[in-house]
């Protein structure tokens, strides 16, 4: 019988995505997480039918109806369970029972649930006594009005009740035009309260941040820990960034600790340079990639030390991925560096099968493979969409949305001979972060625009 912290680790993970959420993650996080977690990242993210699969957005997609996972004992894959997933009409996973894959007896099983807006809101687990399954742990969140997560909080069953363990509750505050000037988060008291735990302030120039503070309650006020400042962006609209300094709090002055660059060789990937501050100059401290395949699955997971002249990997984790013909992900094997043999060794492997066809069309449409170009981004009092390969020949309405998602305006498109050349008109609008959005007969094109 599997321990209550092994059945309860996924809704760990979960948590931890939520909480990634919740601060505003620059990234997909998701893709932060080992191979094996991304399914339930992206489920947290965005809780369609194309967030279980590592493939490109299709009208039809495929889904496993069961898995097989394995973990490798050294000689031979072993440990075999069998996890078998149901969906609704639309491909949107509720449920996934785990068992033995001989003997066939369940485990432990995950529900999911979701809100109106169909974002993931609770997952419970539940537990397998012989005859009957127990509740035994969950996790529940809430979202504000943009889709950031406002709460989430675990529970364990006791004495025949739910009993909240832990949770972080965050309030975001934003000027009118949708971006974070301060964020607080506080945390679950035994008694139900929340008191405080952190904050976060923000700095705006040109509608970016610029500078972000970090603090902590204490004895009953808000305390500098440290900040990012000079923050340069790749993709505001996307939360990329090119770079920044991390200063630390030290006897009431901000002194430099660490400067962070990024580079984003593309299809999702991105790699970390850290160098700390020796006092005269930067020093190359460490490196951190994230590598994904032309699919935009994460397959590589590397950290490296600087030592002297030369980077040194420390660790690095590899996901060999086998895809079908509806590039739905057949088999994936883990694999984890030996830094004293320089070799490869298996971890585990996951094998699925099965697979379902679902149209996700109904009420969330699947995305466009073609998104077309918006630019410039930013942009000022207008913007060019440009979208190829078209199959309508009647007009198309372009939705402009504001950070709060509201439609503050909607402009009409007329495709000629296959293609749009449109000019969105974005005077009078309050400068932002929007979303432009479009219906196709193939799929949604949603484009992120910042507006100056």
């Amino acid at each position: 019988m599997k321990t209550i912290l092994r059945l309860l680790l996924p809704i760990i993970y979960c948590l931890s995505i939520l909480a990634a959420q919740a601060q505003s993650s620059a990234t997909s996080l998701w893709q932060r997480l080992p191979v094996q977690l991304q399914k339930a990242a992206r489920l947290a993210d965005s809780p369609d039918a194309t967030s279980i699969l590592k493939a490109r957005p299709l009208a039809t997609v495929y889904l496993p109806g069961q898995s097989v996972n394995y973990t490798w004992n050294g000689t031979k894959w072993d440990e075999a369970e069998q996890v078998v997933y149901s969906y609704t009409p639309q491909g949107v996973l509720t449920q996934a029972v785990y068992s033995d894959s001989v003997t066939k007896v369940p485990t432990y099983r995950l529900l999911l649930s979701y809100d109106a807006q169909r974002r993931l809101s609770q997952i419970q687990t539940d537990t397998w006594s012989g005859t009957a399954w127990q509740n035994t742990g969950q996790v529940r969140a809430t979202y504000d009005a943009t889709g950031a997560v406002t709460t989430f909080i675990t529970y364990m069953w006791m004495n025949n009740a739910w009993m909240p363990v832990s949770g972080i509750r965050t309030t975001v505050t934003r000027n009118g035009a949708g971006l974070e000037t301060e964020l607080v988060e506080e945390l679950l008291q035994p008694n139900g309260s929340f008191i405080n735990n952190g904050r976060q302030l923000y700095t705006i120039v040109n509608n970016r941040h610029t500078e972000i503070v970090y603090q902590s309650w204490v004895n009953n006020a808000w305390a500098n820990v440290s900040r990012d400042v000079n923050i340069v962006w790749t993709d505001f609209a996307g939360q990329l960034r090119t770079s920044y300094v991390e200063q630390s709090w030290v006897n009431n002055a901000w002194q430099d600790a660490f400067r962070h660059t990024f580079s984003y060789p593309g299809n999702g990937s991105s790699v970390e340079v850290t160098e700390g501050w020796s006092g005269t100059a930067w020093v190359n401290a460490t490196r951190s990639s994230f590598l994904c395949d032309a699919q935009g699955s994460l397959t590589t997971t590397r950290e490296e030390n600087w030592q002297g002249t030369a980077w040194v990997i420390t660790s690095e984790n590899k996901t060999l991925i086998k895809y079908g013909p509806n590039n739905e992900v057949v088999r994936e094997v883990h694999q984890q560096l030996n830094t004293t043999t320089n070799t490869f060794v298996n971890v585990s492997r996951t094998n699925n099968s099965n697979f379902q066809a679902f149209s996700v069309t109904a009420n969330r449409q699947a995305q466009r493979a073609d998104q077309g170009r918006l630019y410039p981004n930013p942009a000022a009092d207008a913007a060019l969409l440009e979208l190829n390969g078209l199959r309508e020949t009647t007009p198309l309405q372009a939705e402009m949305i504001n950070a709060l998602g509201q439609v503050v305006r909607t402009q009409r498109l007329q495709p000629r001979q296959g293609a749009i050349r449109a000019t969105l008109n974005l005077r009078g609008l309050p400068a932002g972060v929007y979303s432009i959005r479009l219906r196709t007969s193939e799929g949604a094109v949603v484009q992120r625009l910042l507006h100056r």
